[in-house]
């Protein structure tokens, strides 16, 4: 029961405080500590394949272990004080492990900026913050469409996975999910620097998101569904404010006719989900792309820039109009959503276990 009151008040607590950059971050520190060990085990040049592979390993397990005994040294502490000095080291652990205000607050940031003329710049910039890829030479069509991308690709990495780990294994657990995810943001590179030392990295990350990603695919078109209906009762006045045409010549090959208006759409969210999660090199991260594309009727994905060297990958979803900056808070939307009901479907799994 304690494991249900952390997570509805840590819940809160990040939709009251977001991520504050004063105070102090456990995950910051497990970036720092990735840093110390990658400067220290990272051996680039005349070593082989395996010893550089080995390396990572090393650096995998010294994370996991210094990680996992933090945060259940954390909280022994805090329960040996007191039964709710205990809960409140829970749900503050839980507050550390999930992100959905901070990923509205910088992607609707972007938005922001891209509602005045002349501030394409700082639009980049602010979406440099929350993306990997280059952004120096991106159009605002490709600033919309990469601040989606990262809305729905984190709603499962930034969210509801580690609400899943929470609930299945406490807040020891969901900071190993926090543990694994950041050395693959940080040495789960497919390059010449990082394609050895950073694969064990990368396999964890794979598949410790294996099912939180097709889980959070299959609950965003839940959403779907949901605000699909809201947007029906409200008609014209919603909050989505649909008032967009499709392009005409995009509809007929779509097999769709007439003037319609914008709006989520669950049913293509499943079609476009159906077809298109596969198409990315990790096998989780075009799972809740496709949902976002689908329900949205936009094209995400296609060739990117990292660190100055072009990614070519393929489309995902249906080009049927072009995105425009409220696909950013409909995106959002979608993620806040889905959330709301990982939450609960989380709180109710550790009821029952």
């Amino acid at each position: 029961m304690n494991i249900v009151y952390a997570m509805g008040i840590g819940f809160l607590l990040d939709c009251v405080l977001g991520d504050p950059h004063a105070l102090p971050h456990p995950v910051r520190w497990i970036g720092s500590l990735i840093s110390l060990l990658d400067g220290q085990l990272h051996l680039k040049r005349g070593f082989s394949r395996k010893i550089q592979f080995f390396c990572g390993a090393l650096l995998v397990f010294a994370v996991l272990a210094a990680t996992g005994a933090a945060a259940f040294g954390v909280r022994c502490m805090a329960y040996r004080l007191h039964g709710m000095a205990g809960i409140a080291a829970d749900s503050i652990l839980f507050y550390y492990c999930i992100a959905p205000h901070s990923l509205y607050r910088e992607s609707m940031a972007v938005r922001t900026a891209l509602q005045e003329t002349g501030r394409l710049q700082e639009a980049r910039q602010k979406l440099s913050m929350i993306v990997g890829r280059d952004t120096e030479k991106l159009t605002q069509e490709g600033i919309i469409k990469a601040a989606v991308e990262t809305v729905a690709e984190n709603t499962s990495d930034g969210v509801t996975a580690p609400m899943l780990y929470m609930a299945l294994g406490g807040p020891v657990l969901c900071f190993l999910y926090r543990a694994v995810n950041t050395m693959d943001s940080m040495v789960g590179y497919h390059n010449d620097t990082y394609e050895y030392f950073g694969k064990a990295a990368a396999r964890m990350d794979d598949v410790w998101n294996y099912i939180p990603s097709r889980l959070t695919a299959w609950l965003m078109i839940v959403s779907a569904v949901l605000i699909q209906f809201s947007e029906n009762k409200k008609n014209s006045n919603n909050i989505f404010e649909n008032n967009c045409t499709y392009n005409s010549d995009n509809l007929a090959k779509a097999g769709v006719s007439g003037r319609v208006l914008l709006k989520i759409d669950w049913k293509r969210a499943i079609s476009i989900y159906k077809r298109d999660r596969r198409k990315h090199k990790s096998p989780n991260s075009a799972q809740t792309e496709s949902v976002c594309a689908g329900a949205l009727g936009i094209r995400l994905a296609g060739d990117a820039s990292y660190m100055g060297n072009t990614v070519h990958k393929p489309y995902i979803g249906d080009a049927l109009r072009e995105a425009e900056r409220e696909d950013i808070r409909r995106a959002n939307c979608l993620m806040y959503t889905t959330t709301v009901i990982m939450l609960l479907l989380g709180m109710g799994l550790r009821l029952l276990v």
